[in-house]
């Protein structure tokens, strides 16, 4: 009788978004357009045990800017595309109440880490040079760098890590007249330059080079039905977050190596008419064999590390539907099973065991009604459900499985070009977890506001 449920304490969570977007065209067949996103949040971190933490603090800016020019293109004139890319984010940390360590279990820290990407991209796609025929190929240039600082810590702050990365991708689509059938190839190379500095190690570095092969196929059977399948080869660098960590609750892991997997799936499609009213049902089989995936594993009861496994089988199905209804109703619906299995080699123990982070099952429903009159009225009801998830990789910690419900509103008052939408989630109250074990909000209300002018002005 000793236990007992309490509101959690420090754990107050503030978070503010923006996105800005603007669109140009001088001239038919010419578009250049700007668009920036900023995110930004404070929050306190209480872990997630029975003991809170109460002095851990967590605030986090992200911005991202995006400009692209694109010119329409025809028969043999390419449309060509330019997008240059610039994401920074700034995350700080605390955990400095306790004079001898992190009421978190980890340390204590006083971090202000830097990260930034730029990226420059240029495609060139020839939708039809004829009629059979679709041809696209891609340039692209990255540079990451990741400046951490922590305060507290007893090693001197690492020189900042850097990462150049250099793509090429080129792709090819033949179809048979009236796209009977339709067969698809592509390639990417990527050439990736670390040079890392991961605190209290030591400095790489290391280039390497990434070849991911892909084909696929899309047969029409007539009625709307369609078979597709698909095979690749890829393989991915960690990522910065991996390495280095972020957020608090990420410890970054230096000695990651780049995971690769043979991937294939294959299945039906329908899009077509029932009694007046249009659906589209999909249906998927898919298996990944992969090598050193990559793999969020819990590392203390309130972080989660990175690490390498060296061989996994992942397989599993995916159903979707979407439904128009009498009445002015939309039903969409997703449902998805997946088996992820650690083959080892090493340690022995851990070979058969599932793989941390995967439910084995999740499946979402949404009833939308649009009656449109008045004020463009919506209203909506969802249901959320992700199966039972383990933290370890010898499958000892387990993350209940949860089912949540949710409903929204929305209006565009006075015929203006503004959404007003109210939306609830976890309408039931469930204390439920994240599959990362940590504790969901319970009730909460939500308000949006959306402002999309999609009217055409023309010059004088």
């Amino acid at each position: 009788a000793d236990d007992s449920v309490r509101t959690r304490l420090n754990d107050r969570f503030d978070a503010w978004t923006a996105l800005a977007r603007a669109e140009w065209r001088p001239r038919p067949g010419l578009r250049a357009s700007l668009r920036g996103d900023v995110f930004a949040k404070a929050q306190g971190l209480p872990g997630r045990g029975a003991t809170p933490a109460l002095g851990t603090r967590l605030a986090f800016a992200r911005s991202l800017s995006v400009a692209e020019i694109e010119r329409a293109g025809e028969g043999p004139v390419p449309r060509a595309t330019l997008r240059l890319s610039a994401d920074r984010s700034r995350s700080r940390f605390r955990d400095l109440r306790l004079p001898d360590r992190g009421e978190l279990g980890f340390g204590r820290h006083d971090t202000d880490d830097r990260a930034g990407a730029d990226a420059l991209a240029l495609s060139l796609a020839w939708a039809r040079p004829a009629e059979w025929l679709a041809l696209e190929g891609v340039l692209s240039l990255r540079r990451e760098t990741a400046d951490p600082h922590d305060a507290a810590a007893a090693v001197t702050d690492p020189p900042r890590s850097r990462r150049d990365a250099r793509g090429a991708t080129a792709r090819v689509q033949l179809r048979t007249p009236g796209g009977r059938l339709v067969l698809h190839a592509a390639r990417r190379w990527d050439r990736v330059s670390d040079r890392l500095a991961p605190a209290g190690g030591t400095a790489a570095e290391v280039a390497r080079e990434l070849d991911s092969p892909q084909l696929g196929a899309r047969l029409a059977l007539g009625r709307g039905l369609e078979a597709r399948a698909n095979w690749a080869r890829a393989s991915r660098a960690p990522e910065f977050v991996e390495l280095f960590g972020d957020q608090a609750s990420v410890t970054g892991n230096p000695q990651l190596v780049p995971e690769s997997a043979e991937n294939r799936d294959a299945g039906l499609a329908w899009r077509g008419r029932w009694r007046g009213h249009e659906g589209a049902l999909e249906y998927a089989r898919y298996r990944s064999d992969a090598r050193d995936l990559v793999v969020f594993v819990r590392n203390s009861a309130n972080t989660v590390r990175a690490r390498n496994f060296g061989r996994a089988l992942i397989r599993g199905e995916e159903w979707t539907a979407r439904l128009e209804l009498p009445g002015r109703l939309l039903l969409s619906a997703a449902w998805s099973w997946q088996s992820a299995i650690n083959l080892g080699p090493l340690p022995e123990f851990y070979v058969g065991k599932r793989l941390p982070g995967r439910p084995t099952r999740q499946g979402t429903a949404r009833l939308e009604w649009r009656p449109g009159r008045p004020c463009g009225l919506r209203a909506a009801a969802e249901l959320q459900g992700i199966g039972d998830n383990v933290l370890d990789p010898y499958n000892l910690q387990a993350v209940p499985a949860r089912t949540l419900v949710g409903a929204s509103l929305s209006v565009t008052p006075l015929a203006l070009p503004l959404r007003l939408t109210l939306e609830g989630r976890n309408l039931g109250d469930d204390r439920a977890a994240d599959v990362g074990g940590f504790p969901l909000p319970g009730r909460s209300v939500y308000v949006a506001c959306t402002w999309r002018d999609l009217s055409e002005r023309r010059a004088p």
